[in-house]
């Protein structure tokens, strides 16, 4: 049981994603959870992403941006990370949006099972209104470290990114001990997500 709501830092990695910002910024604004904090990493935008992004930080007070020159979303989610001021991360790209329970649900369960992660599936939506759901069966699935890498290395039911997951902060100190190469522009998350799931003592995914 929570006696406080632990303040969760949603990090929005942006390049160039005018179309998609207002429905992205939104699911975040809508969560029911209401102790989170927005950043947003302009990554070097060249369309009207930044104006949008403006638009928000002036009626929000929980809406931060921090611009930087185009280096890709790896080096963008780990300088969001380096700004963050909650006791949990929580990562959406800015073309994605959010279930308006999901980080209700995430945190939730990191307390109920003391999780380092707590992940989640998720759907994809397609133009034409169908929606596939990966695999919204609700089961709840427990792992230690050596668990958790070995269901990504088996990729059967756990999603390789790192947009439906809530990790605790402290995972990332150890991550920057890491040797990571930047130069990777495939499957980046899935690589971040092998360093987070080893260091975390547990872990808890909710289908």
């Amino acid at each position: 049981m929570m006696i406080t709501e632990p303040k969760v830092t949603i990090i929005m990695p942006v390049y160039n994603l005018e179309k998609y910002l207002v429905r992205s910024i939104d699911s975040v604004l809508n969560q029911t959870y209401k102790n989170i904090e927005l950043i947003v990493v302009n990554d070097g935008s060249t369309d009207d992403s930044q104006k949008i992004i403006n638009s928000y930080i002036a009626k929000n007070n929980n809406i931060f941006c921090f611009n930087c020159k185009n280096s890709g979303v790896f080096k963008a989610r780990l300088y969001g990370v380096s700004k963050a001021k909650g006791e949990y991360i929580c990562f959406i790209d800015g073309d994605d949006y959010m279930d308006p329970e999901m980080i209700d649900v995430l945190v939730k369960n990191a307390y109920a099972y003391k999780a380092d992660i707590s992940h989640c599936g998720y759907k994809m939506v397609f133009p034409d209104g169908r929606i596939d759901e990966y695999y919204g069966t609700n089961k709840i699935v427990v792992q230690d470290n050596l668990k958790g890498v070995i269901d990504l290395l088996q990729g059967e039911f756990i999603e390789p990114g790192v947009w439906n997951k809530l990790y605790k902060i402290e995972l990332f100190g150890k991550l920057q001990e890491n040797s990571l190469d930047f130069s990777i522009k495939i499957n980046e998350d899935l690589l971040m997500n092998y360093f987070l799931f080893k260091s975390a003592n547990c872990s808890v995914y909710q289908d």
